[in-house]
Formats: structure tokens, sequence, C-alpha cells
């Protein structure tokens, strides 16, 4: 994804890269911070038709992620972006 943020990036790897799962809960702690992800779908009716929804009963996962990991993740994107 070329919008994704190196905390996702982090937190996916982290979870297992499990296709679908998405980070839904962001919690600041000392030296990093706390993940939460779950499996998603898209919502086919209604007035959020077409937006992400998250099933936090299916692969609920939580993942602690330090700043460190996501510097070096920052950087490894930069150079992904300059070889192309």
């Amino acid at each position: 994804m070329a919008d994704e943020l190196a905390m996702d990036r982090v937190a996916r790897r982290k979870a297992g890269n499990i296709d679908g799962w998405q980070p839904y809960y962001y919690e600041a702690v000392s030296g990093g911070l706390i993940v939460k992800g779950c499996m998603t779908y898209t919502i086919s009716r209604g007035p959020r038709k077409g937006e992400l929804g998250f099933k936090t009963s299916d692969r609920n996962k939580t993942v602690v992620i330090t700043a460190t990991e996501i510097k070096a993740e920052e950087r490894r994107m930069a150079r992904e972006k300059a070889n192309g």
C-alpha cells in the first residue's frame, strides 16, 4: 500500500501478516505503542457502504511495537521509494 504508515506495517508483520488484518486501536506507552487489530470486511449496505468494518471477534490480536521498530520501517520504506 502506498499510503501505509510504518507503524501499521510493523504491527501487521508482528501479527503474522494475515491478509485482511488491520490495526484499529493505538495506545502510546513508554518507548512504543500498543496496537490492536482484527479482520476487516467491506460494508455492502447502508449509509457506510464501501467503508471498512471490523470483525473484532475474528483474529483479534494485540501487539507491542517500539519506536526503534517504527524508525527502522520508515528507513526501509524510504529506501523502497528511492529504488522504485
